[in-house]
């Protein structure tokens, strides 16, 4: 029953992002992939370049040492200014699709994420590798949640996300907080692969009844691509909130995410010469503030 529900949902999604003007490919009924302007792209496409290349710099990551093992870019003082501006122009993606009025909350987590062609060891034995098979809901995100992905730039062809589809007699109980990705292995395995590639310029929305997986073909290069996820009113008691309580408290209204950069900004207490934690259990990486702009 929730299934059908989760798939309604998809289809008033697809009904205001076709009246916005846009043609979404309807890739499964729980996944679908928009073109995005050539000029909404490219503001949100050189944002992130800027923010990338204003986190380089020396430290155990290499070029970046404010990434994850598992890619992510952590936001730090240093870096507010271009962190802030990338939000704008992901917010601006959310605008072009008209889908604002649908959303609920917003997991503030938008996070861009450098995926290295040969993923590093530490990353591999991460519990929550995204090299996994995995549903953002076991790592405490809300079941009720859609993911909104862009790729942004490198060799998105061979570097990837790839998405799995439920079976018909899907239960909400698979998802929910779990330690460890390996501990949903029973569950994945009744999955099935959605034959879908990502490109670059895309809008990719995917129902968090989806599993995915960090996917790389032989020889693949470095990719970059910048997610966050929403929650969207349900209207469904089949579906209960299974939401780790660090991730609710991450939580913010869609009226309050809208104003970022014109009635609020998001402040970052940590400095680049703190180190990123390796594993901060069902929490964000970085810590933040909401500061409302003068």
């Amino acid at each position: 029953m929730s299934l059908l529900s989760r798939i309604q949902m998809f289809d008033q999604i697809e009904n205001v992002i076709v009246d916005a003007g846009l043609w979404p490919h309807r890739v499964h009924p729980l996944l679908m992939a928009v073109d995005l302007p050539g000029a909404v792209f490219d503001a949100v496409y050189t944002a992130s370049r800027e923010y990338a290349m204003a986190c380089c710099g020396p430290g155990p990551a290499g070029l970046w040492p404010n990434m994850t093992p598992n890619g992510l870019l952590v936001p730090k003082k240093e870096f507010e200014e271009p962190y802030n501006h990338l939000v704008r122009r992901y917010l601006d993606v959310v605008r072009t699709l008209g889908i604002g009025p649908l959303i609920e909350a917003w997991h503030v987590a938008f996070s861009l994420r450098i995926k290295f062609g040969e993923p590093a060891d530490r990353s591999l034995a991460r519990p929550r590798a995204s090299e996994i098979i995995h549903s953002d809901s076991w790592a405490g995100v809300s079941n009720k949640s859609i993911g909104l992905m862009i790729p942004i730039f490198g060799d998105i062809e061979a570097n990837h996300v790839a998405f799995y589809a439920p079976p018909d007699d899907f239960h909400e109980s698979w998802l929910g907080p779990r330690k460890t990705y390996r501990s949903g292995g029973r569950i994945a395995r009744r999955y099935t692969r959605i034959p879908f590639v990502m490109s670059a310029s895309q809008a990719i929305l995917a129902d968090f009844a989806l599993l995915h997986v960090t996917e790389r073909l032989p020889g693949a290069g470095t990719r970059g691509s910048l997610d966050a996820t929403f929650t969207v009113d349900r209207g469904d008691p089949t579906i209960p909130d299974l939401v780790h309580p660090d991730r609710d408290l991450e939580m913010a209204s869609h009226a309050q995410v809208d104003g970022l950069g014109e009635t609020w900004r998001l402040e970052f207490p940590m400095s680049v010469d703190d180190p990123v934690p390796e594993d901060v259990g069902y929490k964000y990486s970085a810590s933040f503030r909401w500061v409302p702009i003068e």
